[in-house]
C-alpha cells in the first residue's frame, strides 16, 4: 500500500466521526472511554468500506485515529455543537 492510499484511508474516517461523536455524546461515559468507542467504530467502518492498513501500520491506526477524533470533537466544541454545563459532557 502507498503511502497516498493510506492518507486517503485515514481521511475517509474524517466524516464519521461526527455522528459517531454525537451518538456517544448523550452516554455519560467518560472522554476517553467515548474517544475509545469512536475509534472502534471508525475501524469497524472502515473495514465495512474495504479498506485496509498493512501490518507494519497497525500500532499507528488507534492513535492516529484518536487524534482525528480529538481535532474534530476539538472543532465541534469550539463552534459551540456540543453544549456544556451541568449534565453535559464532551467527548
Amino acid at each position: 500500500m502507498g503511502i497516498w492510499k493510506l492518507i486517503k484511508t485515514l481521511f475517509i474516517a474524517i466524516p464519521f466521526v461526527v455522528p459517531f461523536a454525537v451518538l456517544l455524546e448523550e452516554t455519560g461515559k467518560p472522554g476517553e472511554e467515548k474517544r475509545r468507542e469512536v475509534v472502534n467504530l471508525l475501524k469497524r467502518e472502515i473495514a465495512n468500506l474495504g479498506f485496509t492498513f498493512p501490518s507494519w501500520f497497525e500500532r499507528f491506526v488507534d492513535p492516529l485515529l484518536g487524534l482525528i477524533v480529538d481535532v474534530v470533537v476539538e472543532v465541534m466544541n469550539k463552534t459551540g455543537f456540543f453544549v456544556h454545563g451541568e449534565g453535559h459532557s464532551t467527548i
